[in-house]
């Protein structure tokens, strides 16, 4: 995931905050053991994961539909 989101960052597929955002989820909550931090920060560490996720699929979302499309041809044109 580590490496998913520095491509992302590095190929400037994905804006620049998000790809950050989700950097800085990695470190954060892989680096320190929340489970021994209580059920409020599990639940808080779920809660960003999926603000993150579906913030990544939203941004997917609307920019799929922007790419340019080749016209389908059909056989009358030549």
């Amino acid at each position: 995931m580590l490496f998913a989101l520095t491509g992302t960052l590095i190929s400037r597929t994905m804006p620049r905050r998000l790809s950050i955002a989700g950097i800085a989820y990695v470190v954060v909550f892989v680096g320190l053991p929340t489970g021994s931090l209580g059920a409020v920060a599990v639940a808080a560490g779920y809660l960003l994961q999926v603000a993150l996720i579906a913030a990544i699929g939203w941004f997917g979302l609307v920019h799929a539909g922007s790419l340019p499309r080749r016209p389908i041809r059909s056989r009358s044109d030549g």
